[in-house]
């Protein structure tokens, strides 16, 4: 574990599973999530796009408010199963992952616009970027994504495996400046 305080609750687990199952190592030589696949091929989350220092394209739906368990969130764009909101909208607020997995399980295509650049982020604001980021990955999701910056640096101040997932994940976005996606 990342964190050595909670170590030692988590070493008898990691007995038992060591006695009991077949442990197959893993080298870490190849992470086969940043392989990169043919346009046909990718479907979902790598569908999506990195698009670094991009305006977004206008918004063709009226802007609305969206519930999300007790609070709401506005203003955002929503046509069928598309999202478009921006980061101060899902990150500097005070959502938490159930109100992604709320929202993942409602909306498939996400645009998030207005990201800011990383030395301009909060690590609590790196932490619910992540936390959404895992979601949307997780559960498939398309996102379009609008930064100031290539994100590269994005969760230097996250734990050593958070920040490696996180980067793993984005690493799988390809970075355009101008992308074919649904207009929201």
């Amino acid at each position: 574990m990342d964190d050595p305080y909670f170590h030692h609750l988590i070493e008898p687990t990691i007995a038992v599973v060591r006695s009991s199952f077949l442990v197959h190592e893993l080298d870490h030589r190849l992470d086969y999530r940043t392989v990169p696949t043919t346009v046909s091929a990718a479907s979902g989350y790598r569908v999506g796009s990195l698009n670094v220092g991009a305006t977004p394209p206008a918004p063709t739906t009226p802007r609305t408010t969206l519930r999300v368990g007790y609070e709401e969130i506005e203003p955002v764009y929503m046509q069928g199963t598309g999202l478009r909101t921006s980061f101060d909208q899902l990150c500097r607020t005070r959502r938490n992952t159930r109100d992604y997995l709320e929202m993942s399980r409602r909306f498939e295509h996400w645009i998030i616009t207005d990201i800011p650049a990383v030395a301009d982020m909060p690590v609590d604001e790196q932490r619910r970027f992540a936390n959404l980021i895992d979601v949307l990955y997780d559960h498939n999701r398309e996102v379009h994504l609008y930064c100031a910056d290539n994100l590269h640096r994005l969760g230097q101040a996250l734990q050593g495996i958070e920040r490696d997932r996180l980067l793993s994940r984005l690493a799988q976005l390809p970075v355009s400046a101008a992308a074919g996606h649904r207009k929201y």
